[in-house]
């Protein structure tokens, strides 16, 4: 069976098919390729080799005689995109991807090649949990122990210009501001480490049984104004507190 063989590569679709029609016209049978690339991105054509003609073998040398008689530029292959040439080839070979046309392997390729230069970008700017917490005031709304509500020790009556009645500070330098509960001295301290923190009493007992309940490793959960700190036997639920 003869192949099918380049005859002329053109830019306009237009071209193109007044080529095939006076080729047709003398029995000669003709394939079009790069017709839909065209269409897709007109006036690109010529990067992917413009829009490929393709005559069988055995009746190459009548084609070109047509051609020559038509009137046309010599006939002679384009010179393809020796880049696009590469990556045709080369991609032609992936499993799934390979069978589908040039422009979609690029559009992937493409799609691909912003992922690995975006996501990385958006992780090394976004801010990290450390800053997530200490750029905002937060306001308790329940504090669970062992699945009881902690009590809250006192209310001092005082003026309040805000709408929060248990603030909750985590402040850069390690330093922690929150109410006093039943049974639980002042927390001072906090630190982060990837995804956790640590809560700390530096005045509290040595005993176990004395410990201050909301010392302990923390479970981060950041949700927008909604924060969550979860360890083995507390939790303590928070959102932004918004200064009236």
């Amino acid at each position: 069976m003869s192949e099918w063989i380049l005859l002329i590569a053109v830019d306009s679709i237009i071209d193109a098919y007044s080529i095939r029609a006076d080729l047709e016209w003398n029995e000669i049978e003709v394939e079009i390729k790069n017709e839909l690339t065209n269409q897709l991105t007109p006036g690109h054509s010529a990067a992917i080799g413009g829009i490929r003609i393709l005559v069988k073998e055995s009746q190459l040398e009548k084609a070109k005689e047509i051609l020559n008689e038509m009137g046309h530029e010599k006939t002679q292959e384009r010179k393809s995109n020796k880049y696009l040439s590469f990556f045709d080839s080369k991609t032609k070979a992936i499993p799934l991807i390979g069978k589908k046309s040039l422009i979609v392997r690029l559009f992937i390729f493409v799609t691909i090649l912003l992922a690995c230069i975006v996501i990385p970008f958006v992780l090394i700017t976004s801010p990290t949990l450390e800053e997530k917490l200490t750029s905002k005031h937060w306001c308790i709304h329940n504090i669970t122990y062992q699945g009881k509500p902690l009590v809250r020790e006192t209310y001092p009556v005082s003026i309040s210009f805000s709408n929060c009645l248990q603030p909750f500070n985590l402040e850069n330098k390690g330093s922690i501001q929150m109410p006093l509960y039943r049974n639980c001295s002042q927390p001072t301290r906090w630190a982060c480490k990837g995804d956790r923190i640590t809560i700390l009493c530096e005045d509290s007992s040595n005993s176990e049984n004395d410990r201050n309940v909301l010392e302990g490793l923390y479970h981060v959960s950041l949700r927008g104004n909604h924060l969550e700190l979860i360890s083995d036997d507390v939790v303590i639920e928070a959102t932004v507190w918004r200064v009236l």
